[in-house]
């Protein structure tokens, strides 16, 4: 199996790295999560959010899409420099990995809102990321007086690691 190839004009034909096939369907799923997943599940930080108007929210959305996307490039154009594509598609997974977070933090955010707006609550909670929100739920409810319904985005920073990262400490946790 070898790396597919394509007719450049000319009929000339030339190799498509893999590396970046892959990295353009990375780039495909992160944006379909973050259009169909993120900005409904999660709402903008409260600094930035102050307006209720349809146009200004979907252009803070916008914004941060294309904080993303550039997010994405840095990465991609750094892999290509140093020539590591390995680092770089797992900082892509980790890009990746962190929006589905994020997604299933809000879903479950917005379920335990739910429960509690019904009167369906539990004390016995287990999984910790459970028991993290539920906690999150009652310290909104104690300092602010009110549940916020959506649990607000996390900007992506240029450091950000994940379970894809390659670091000593990751490689060394998993073997042992």
């Amino acid at each position: 199996m070898g790396a597919d190839t394509g007719n450049a004009k000319g009929g000339v034909s030339r190799q498509v790295d893999p590396f970046i096939t892959i990295a353009e369907k990375l780039k495909r799923e992160i944006d379909e999560l973050f259009k169909n997943g993120i900005e409904k599940i999660s709402s903008l930080p409260a600094k930035n959010a102050f307006t209720k108007e349809e146009e200004a929210l979907k252009a803070m959305w916008k914004n941060e899409m294309h904080k993303v996307t550039e997010l994405f490039s840095e990465i991609v154009t750094e892999g290509d420099n140093n020539n590591d594509k390995v680092t770089m598609i797992c900082k892509l997974m980790d890009m990746k990995d962190n929006i589905l977070n994020q997604i299933f933090s809000g879903m479950l955010y917005r379920k335990i809102v739910t429960f509690i707006d019904l009167n369906i609550v539990s004390e016995k909670y287990e999984a910790e990321r459970v028991v993290q929100l539920y906690n999150l739920v009652n310290q909104f409810k104690s300092e602010k007086d009110f549940i916020p319904t959506k649990l607000a985005f996390e900007p992506l920073e240029e450091d950000f690691t994940g379970f894809y990262s390659q670091n000593e400490l990751n490689v060394a946790s998993e073997t042992s």
